[in-house]
């Protein structure tokens, strides 16, 4: 008997137990003594296989054992797929760290904006109007406290770009929402850079909006509501979703680029709540996972 070591969830290594495959006779392969991971996934019992489809999928029960993903993309106008790179995250996609301050242009809302990866956009309002001036202060360091102090009340806040497909819904929500200090924004753009539209906070604590059809951008911006005062946006969470779930820290992205024929390989899944996206919004994705057996029927079971 030989043992497989995979890990949990949490990065634990825990241990299964494999029974060595007896020996051919002479001239024939013997069976192989250890298994593979991925192997084990599909063979041992309880296993379910699911399959889901979509420009962007996002899934709430898939087995925290780490299993590598199998993704198949397609199209009905991209042939060759060897240029599309395929982006995983846990369920929130809302990160400040890795980003640089970029400047937006000027101050009028009918501004074309040169939108860039991984930005931060300091004093921009949910209608596009842009000035600066009126954040005096701002820390982004700590994912789950974002610090902003305003100069004066007003809809002037920080900005976090995201890739978007059109039609796909997004909810954008925080800890400690106060509507006195707080303010949440989900505002769509165009891959030129023109504004389109936007959508901000009710008095529910969060905001849902669905990406319009000529959407390739979305600004993620928090304002502060008060003037001269540190306000902290605590546990900000982005979501694949049409209302909110239980706060989740961002995980870390995992990315790969589709071979010719929209095989993906390299991309594992290590979260029961894990979302896919592309950089294609003429893309589908088809994702087949091994889903946690709970979690699945315990999704079912919601539904009916």
């Amino acid at each position: 008997m030989s043992v497989l070591k995979i890990r949990d969830e949490n990065g634990k290594v825990i241990e299964v137990a494999c029974i060595k495959g007896d020996q051919g006779i002479k001239g024939e392969k013997g069976d192989p003594g250890e298994i593979t991971e991925n192997y084990a996934h599909k063979t041992f019992a309880p296993v379910i296989r699911n399959t889901v489809i979509g420009s962007a999928v996002a899934v709430s029960d898939m087995s925290p054992i780490e299993q590598e993903l199998d993704i198949k993309l397609t199209s009905a106008t991209v042939i060759d797929f060897s240029t599309v790179t395929v982006n995983r995250w846990g369920k929130n996609i809302f990160t400040s760290q890795g980003r640089n301050e970029t400047n937006f242009g000027a101050y009028a809302n009918t501004t074309q904006r040169a939108i860039k990866e991984n930005g931060i956009y300091v004093g921009l309002a949910c209608n596009n109007y842009y000035q600066p001036y009126n954040i005096a202060d701002y820390d982004t360091s700590n994912p789950q406290s974002i610090k902003i102090n305003s100069r004066a009340v007003s809809e002037y806040g920080i900005g976090f770009n995201f890739r978007v497909n059109p039609d796909e819904v997004y909810t954008l929500s925080m800890g400690n929402f106060d509507s006195k200090k707080h303010e949440l924004v989900l505002s769509f753009y165009t891959q030129g850079g023109g504004h389109i539209s936007y959508v901000n906070l009710t008095e529910s604590g969060y905001v849902t909006a669905k990406a319009p059809q000529d959407a390739f951008w979305m600004m993620a911006i928090l304002v502060s509501k008060v003037a001269g005062e540190d306000v902290f946006f605590k546990n900000v969470m982005l979501e694949l979703a049409s209302q909110p779930t239980q706060y989740e820290a961002c995980k870390k992205v995992q990315t790969a680029v589709a071979y010719k024929d929209g095989t993906v390989e390299g991309i594992t899944g290590l979260y029961a709540n894990t979302t896919l996206f592309t950089d294609d919004n003429e893309v589908l994705i088809n994702l087949t996972y091994n889903a946690d057996t709970k979690l699945y029927i315990d999704n079912k079971l919601s539904k009916i």
